[in-house]
């Protein structure tokens, strides 16, 4: 797979996909089912993968089904999905892939519900050899269960930039006397500190003593305090897109904040507005891609056909669609120089890619037009805004606000 071409991947991918549509609406089949399940989760077409996954039968359908449910946040849903998986992977004794899969999908789910539990135990020294990742927290696995739960004070504004090298949505906070840079974007699921915050608070990681477990008494974000912040310092951490900030908040501590403003446009970050918000209401997921780091996509219409587009990605210009992903849903090949992005007409630029890791967006929004527009996220209930440019998007695409994350 190394010599491959980059994208050639997922060429195949598609390819596979389309071989197995057919297939499928010829003889039918649950094994059928399962593969082009999976097969459209690695493509990160959720929609389809979840459509013939329910299709399908055998504990490795219900764990990707348990992946669906957590990017959607339905934990409760995550939850029934892993147990009928656990269930089935015990019918097969000496599945290997199946035995390990579910008490990885187990942690995501213990971390994501702020808790841990028995599930690193579960995973086996062999497995956390293989995806270190995952040995992450289960290092910390008793401290980390007793973690006190970051506290939220006031309303206001912070500053916000995108930092264009990395597309890392950075403010400044001050901790003590000091100031460091902070992404604010929904990519971690726990917060995570560099090598540099360790440094400031005193703390020595090396390669022996890679982690640490530390509260951040108080952290005061622009008008925003937080207080009692767990955070894990990593020793080497760069963050999944390059050198990054000091410190990284978790998910968990931004749904304390309620509905988030990115007021790209003029660099500010605002929490607890009661303004309306005037952008296109679409769906937000937040993929799962391990045990800590989250896929942020909003379900935006591309030349009049819904894509899942990547909100923090570092690519160029206004808009990156993939060329085949654009022929498989818009039934035209190729896009024009310009698209229209939720009703507003936007620059593209189109290739056959493969970023490094297990999930492929359809789209990356660019850095270019996510800096001249407004951004807005409510990540417990799944709901994201977005105002492209200036101009108003999700026209004639808004959903009923009951309908967000709910099965498709």
């Amino acid at each position: 797979m190394d010599a491959q071409p980059l994208g050639e991947h997922r060429v195949h991918a598609q390819q596979r996909a389309r071989e197995l549509e057919r297939a499928l609406a010829a003889c039918g089949g649950s094994e059928l089912a399962h593969e082009l399940g999976y097969t459209e989760l690695l493509l990160t077409r959720l929609d389809r993968a979840e459509r013939h996954l329910a299709l399908a039968e055998g504990g490795y359908s219900t764990l990707w089904s348990t992946q669906l449910a957590l990017a959607r946040r339905d934990f409760d849903g995550a939850r029934a999905w892993l147990e009928r998986g656990r269930a089935a992977c015990a019918s097969l004794p000496g599945d290997e892939l199946c035995s390990l899969v579910a008490p990885e999908l187990s942690l995501q789910l213990a971390l994501l519900e702020r808790r841990a539990g028995p599930e690193c135990s579960e995973l086996g020294q062999a497995y956390l050899d293989i995806r270190p990742s995952v040995s992450l927290l289960c290092q910390l696995d008793a401290a980390w269960a007793r973690r006190p739960r970051a506290q939220v004070e006031g309303v206001g504004a912070a500053p916000l930039r995108i930092d264009v090298a990395s597309a890392r949505w950075l403010s400044e906070a001050t901790i003590g006397d000091r100031r460091v840079d902070v992404a604010v974007d929904p990519t971690r699921i726990f917060s995570v500190g560099s090598d540099q915050l360790a440094r400031a608070l005193g703390v020595e990681l090396s390669p022996t003593q890679p982690l640490a477990l530390v509260t951040i008494e108080a952290l005061e974000l622009g008008q925003l305090r937080l207080r009692e912040l767990p955070v894990v310092l990593q020793h080497g951490e760069p963050g999944p897109l390059g050198p990054g900030p000091a410190l990284e908040l978790g998910v968990d501590v931004l749904a304390e904040f309620g509905r988030i403003d990115y007021h790209f446009a003029d660099g500010q970050l605002e929490v607890g507005s009661a303004l309306a918000v005037s952008g296109g209401e679409v769906e937000l997921r937040l993929l799962p891609e391990d045990v800590h780091t989250l896929l942020p996509l909003a379900r935006l219409e591309v030349d009049g056909q819904p894509m899942w587009i990547e909100l923090v990605s570092p690519g160029a210009g206004e808009l990156r669609v993939d060329l085949f992903e654009y022929a498989y849903v818009v039934e035209e090949q190729p896009p024009g120089p310009r698209v229209s992005l939720a009703g507003v007409a936007v620059r593209t630029t189109t290739e056959v890619s493969q970023p490094p890791r297990p999930h492929w967006s359809q789209g990356e929004l660019g850095v270019e037009l996510l800096t001249n527009s407004e951004l807005s996220l409510d990540l417990d209930g799944a709901h994201a805004w977005l105002e492209l440019d200036g101009r108003r998007s999700g026209a004639g695409s808004a959903s009923p606000a009951a309908e967000l994350g709910a099965p498709r």
